[in-house]
């Protein structure tokens, strides 16, 4: 699996949006990941918020599907015409949203886009993220396909200038937990 952190790109308004990480797994696709690491969020009356005053901030379901369609968009921009249909078709995408700090899913049950089946919360990030990650994605009933090799080679040839490129080959469960603990510290201060 292949990790990227804090993937930039411009939506069809060409106003910049951010996706938390991209995970490219040559097995399963890709998965975008949206972190919110606060202990205070939750949702009231369709609103997302985020902090101890909770200040409105951006819904992560949307966040991360917006990131998904968005990113596919600008991978077909720039990929030969070879893998196009690879990406339209075949490519298999998931998004996750993971609350490390809360298990009160209650809390976003007023969010239009609230999925508790892309959800992980604090006891499944502790106990096993990467089992958890895994279990999703397959419980997810869209299409899994395996990357080829050349379609792999041009997407991380396409976002590693947009992101922090993490980890190559093989990645550890406390290698991506680490670096969702630490974006997590990061989002706090």
């Amino acid at each position: 699996i292949d990790a990227y952190y804090s993937v930039n790109f411009l939506n069809k308004d060409h106003k910049d949006g951010e996706c938390d990480f991209i995970l490219i797994d040559k097995n399963r696709g890709i998965t975008f990941l949206e972190i919110k690491g606060s202990p205070f969020v939750g949702a009231v009356n369709g609103v997302f918020y985020s902090g101890k005053s909770k200040t409105k901030s951006t819904d992560p379901y949307d966040q991360a599907r917006k990131a998904d369609y968005q990113i596919k968009e600008h991978l077909i921009e720039n990929l030969s015409q070879k893998y196009k249909k690879e990406i339209e078709v075949s490519l298999g995408r998931r998004r996750i949203v993971v609350f490390p700090t809360t298990n009160n899913l209650s809390n976003f049950a007023s969010l239009m886009t609230f999925d508790p089946s892309i959800t992980i919360t604090k006891d499944d990030y502790d106990f096993n993220f990467l089992a958890n990650y895994v279990k999703i994605w397959n419980d997810l009933p869209f299409k899994q396909g395996k990357i080829s090799k050349g379609l792999y080679e041009s997407i991380t040839n396409i976002l590693r200038p947009t992101s922090t490129y993490i980890q190559s080959e093989s990645l550890e469960v406390d290698s991506i937990s680490f670096q969702i603990e630490k974006y997590t510290n990061e989002q706090n201060e």
